[in-house]
């Protein structure tokens, strides 16, 4: 898919990418910020869903929040693992009404893939789910 047709379908899906982190240029000698608040200020259910089994000392390290103290645990398990993709932290705007959407109040939600296609295809799985939960609490 091209660009062109890349707007198309986050146009169409009413979806877009608040962050994108790639993690093979986040990590190594010195951690980027926004690696480093994705660490420290997402909730850990969240990172062990979009990073897999994240070992104990791994979240020891992250809970000291010295980026020093992180960097090798960190790089390490992200290598060790080949979690050496991208983060994307989706969003996309809440129904206030039926067919009224507000990109005021938006849902987000981290989604991780090993190539930025993946990521995208998760983040657009995760906006279909939300339309899904709209429709049903429309029935009910």
């Amino acid at each position: 898919m091209n660009n062109s047709e890349m707007y198309q379908s986050f146009c169409k899906e009413t979806a877009r990418i608040n962050k994108t982190i790639y993690l093979a240029a986040s990590s190594g000698q010195s951690m980027s910020h926004d690696l480093y608040e994705f660490l420290t200020r997402v909730r850990p259910e969240s990172i062990g869903r979009c990073l897999g089994e994240v070992p104990p000392e791994v979240f020891e390290a992250i809970e000291t929040g010295n980026k020093r103290e992180m960097n090798d645990p960190v790089a390490s398990y992200l290598t060790e693992s080949g979690k050496l993709g991208f983060l994307l932290l989706a969003a996309t705007p809440v129904m206030l009404a039926p067919g009224f959407y507000s990109w005021g109040y938006e849902r987000t939600y981290w989604v991780y893939g090993d190539t930025m296609e993946e990521a995208i295809e998760e983040a657009f799985k995760f906006v279909s789910r939300c339309r899904e939960e709209e429709q049903e609490g429309k029935a009910a």
